[in-house]
């Protein structure tokens, strides 16, 4: 596994390289297309499993949060049964980014928002570092952006995922998966410049 420095330099190369294209981490996803609320987009080719056993897409609502252009949301596949690949997929982490893609916040949310296949925190940690671990393909830019930031946020997923799994514990029952009231389960605020600050002086 690259470390998160080394990811971090990865992430500003393909930053600058966005810029030298006049696209941006956003255009990878979205093509020359006009975003339409709740369209699903990079669908195609982000549901297609990637190296550790993860896919996305990207979508917009039409009242979202504000600043927010929209989030990708990632999804891990499910264990294997005696060597064998299962159907269905468990939801990992939303990233919300603004119009540029940068993230703003990273969050979890309930079963019914999915319709995943529910792994608690420890099964999706584990599935998680087996995610990060791998090596994205070189060759596609979105791929790559995704799988930066999902390594160099790597403790505030954890950390989301635990709280999700505390606030699923405290209300109890099976019923809490089906409930429309409880929408995103944790949440949290990003910023890209300072978690790469961070990194760099954990480093120094």
């Amino acid at each position: 596994m690259r470390s998160t420095r080394r990811t971090a330099r990865d992430l500003i190369s393909l930053l600058d390289d966005c810029v030298a294209r006049g696209v941006t981490p956003l255009g990878e996803a979205l093509g020359p297309k006009v975003p339409q609320a709740w369209q699903q987009y990079a669908a195609a080719e982000g549901q297609a499993l990637r190296a550790g056993g993860w896919f996305f897409y990207y979508h917009s609502h039409d009242r979202g949060t504000p600043g927010e252009h929209g989030h990708f949301h990632v999804f891990t596949d499910l264990p294997r049964v005696r060597g064998k690949r299962v159907s269905g997929f468990s939801h990992l982490v939303g990233i919300g980014v603004d119009a540029r893609g940068l993230p703003l916040r990273l969050f979890t949310t309930n079963r019914w928002v999915t319709a995943e296949t529910w792994q608690d925190a420890q099964a999706m940690t584990a599935k998680f570092a087996r995610l990060v671990a791998a090596r994205p393909d070189a060759s596609d830019r979105l791929e790559r952006w995704l799988h930066d930031l999902l390594v160099l946020f790597a403790p505030q997923i954890r950390l989301l995922l635990a709280r999700r799994d505390r606030r699923v514990a405290a209300h109890g029952g099976e019923g809490v998966f089906e409930d429309r009231r409880m929408y995103v389960l944790s949440c949290c605020k990003v910023s890209l410049t300072d978690q790469v600050a961070a990194i760099d002086a954990a480093s120094s």
